[in-house]
């Protein structure tokens, strides 16, 4: 018996018959486990590179979102007080506004900015901090703080910049009506929240009430009919008053003139070589930029006007100028009609710095005078001829500033200086762009949802 078993277990030992199953079963197992894997890892790899490369794409996004807000700046030229959403605004959220963009594909871009900031408001802007002061030197750093949001695929990445431009002397120093020469104007005039600055002969008919009182260069006269009006003048070290000079730059060849409808049935001509305009009829609408122009004749029948939300700069060029093209007798606006600005403030006050006219020369003639308004003006606009005269016949209502070398009103002037939006007006003594001087990565999120801005 145990032989016959002992027989048996040889047996069964020395038959394999279906190791080779058990082998490739094991085989397969373990190409399974490692193809499982190798799946897992290259999946992982796909996820990790996606989010690489869509977070790639959002910096990139969201430097675009930094991009069109500078150029934006730089091309509609907002007041401190204002942003920029698609049209420069007064500040709604945190000091600033908003505006969002698609770049296709996934990806899109949203920014805030700020108005100008100043010392006061105790802020910083990718990590420096704001040490503007508007009433401070001539020259100066005007900073602006953007906070840039791109998303791609879900995936959000943030950036900030701070950017600044180069502000010098304000145009409009005085909170009103500077006449270097002379200021002639007749009975009633009236300045309701402004005053009357000269450096020579200063003369206002009865019943005139000039709220801001004249302010005086030493040696001036002012005489004033039967009105009592308060008289201050200027300490030596103030001096007389100065304007600064009307830069042209290159605006003469490089400006905005053609972007402007006519009405329909707007009689008109325009000279693009010599840069004049006549017009007898209908209404001129400017749609927004720099314009450079020699001359502009307005008739009974016409009106010069400024888009709603837009900013017009007019530069009257004059032949007295090396280079300006302008025919000669050139170099002055005659209106027999009016400007009309109907851009308006919150608090539905005119929005006079729409309408910007600044010019060159001097009179074309002792005849005629640079700026000429006729009629019954009413004018929403700053003027700023430190060289010329400005003229105003019969009754006149203006809201803004003026500066001139002689200011004369035939009949009543009602004037209303333009407020804070002028006084930020000013000269740009070296570069007039905004310029990016400072960049810092954000957390995706901002950390008060308050505050767009913050979270750099």
């Amino acid at each position: 018996m145990p032989t016959m078993l002992r027989a048996i277990a040889a047996r069964v030992r020395s038959d394999e018959s279906g190791v080779a199953m058990v082998v490739a079963i094991g085989t397969l197992m373990v190409l399974l486990t490692l193809t499982a894997l190798v799946a897992e890892g290259s999946v992982q790899l796909s996820g990790t590179s996606n989010t690489d490369r869509n977070a790639k794409r959002a910096f990139q996004a969201a430097d675009a979102g930094l991009q069109v807000a500078t150029y934006r700046l730089n091309k509609l030229a907002p007041l401190d007080a204002q942003c920029i959403a698609d049209l420069p605004i007064l500040p709604v959220l945190a000091g600033g506004c908003t505006s969002s963009g698609s770049l296709g594909n996934g990806s899109s871009w949203s920014y805030h900015m700020t108005r100008v900031l100043t010392l006061t408001d105790n802020a910083s802007c990718a990590g420096f901090p704001i040490q503007y002061d508007p009433n401070g030197s001539a020259l100066s750093l005007a900073p602006r703080c953007i906070t840039s949001t791109g998303t791609v695929n879900g995936v959000t990445r943030r950036v900030q910049a701070r950017v600044v431009v180069f502000t010098g002397q304000p145009i409009f120093p005085l909170g009103g009506i500077i006449c270097l020469q002379l200021c002639q104007m007749g009975n009633a005039v009236l300045a309701h929240n402004g005053a009357i600055g000269g450096n020579g002969t200063v003369e206002v008919g009865n019943s005139s009430n000039i709220q801001g009182g004249f302010k005086l260069a030493q040696g001036a006269t002012v005489t004033q009919g039967n009105s009592t009006n308060a008289i201050s003048y200027r300490t030596n070290d103030e001096g007389p008053w100065v304007l600064t000079a009307v830069d042209i730059g290159n605006t003469a060849t490089t400006n905005n003139n053609g972007n402007w409808t006519f009405s329909s049935g707007a009689t008109y001509t325009w000279n693009a070589s010599t840069r004049q305009l006549n017009m007898t009829k209908g209404t001129l609408t400017l749609k927004g930029g720099v314009y450079n122009i020699c001359s502009i004749d307005i008739g009974n029948n016409a009106t010069v006007a400024v888009a709603q939300g837009a900013k017009a700069v007019l530069y009257i060029d004059s032949p007295a100028r090396t280079g300006s093209g302008c025919a000669s007798g050139a170099g002055y606006i005659d209106a027999n009609n009016n400007f009309d600005n109907p851009n308006v403030n919150p608090d539905g006050t005119p929005q006079t710095e729409a309408l910007q006219v600044y010019v060159y020369g001097s009179d074309p003639s002792s005849s005629k005078p640079a700026l000429q308004f006729k009629n019954s003006s009413a004018l929403n606009a700053v003027i700023h001829a430190p060289n010329a005269a400005v003229n105003f016949k019969n009754a006149a209502v203006v809201y803004g500033a003026i500066n001139g070398n002689k200011v004369t009103t035939v009949n009543s002037l009602d004037f209303s200086w333009g407020g804070q939006g002028v006084a930020s007006l000013r000269t740009n003594a070296t570069i007039s762009l905004f310029q990016r001087t400072g960049w810092r990565q954000c957390r995706s999120t901002p950390t008060d949802a308050s505050d767009p801005g913050s979270g750099c």
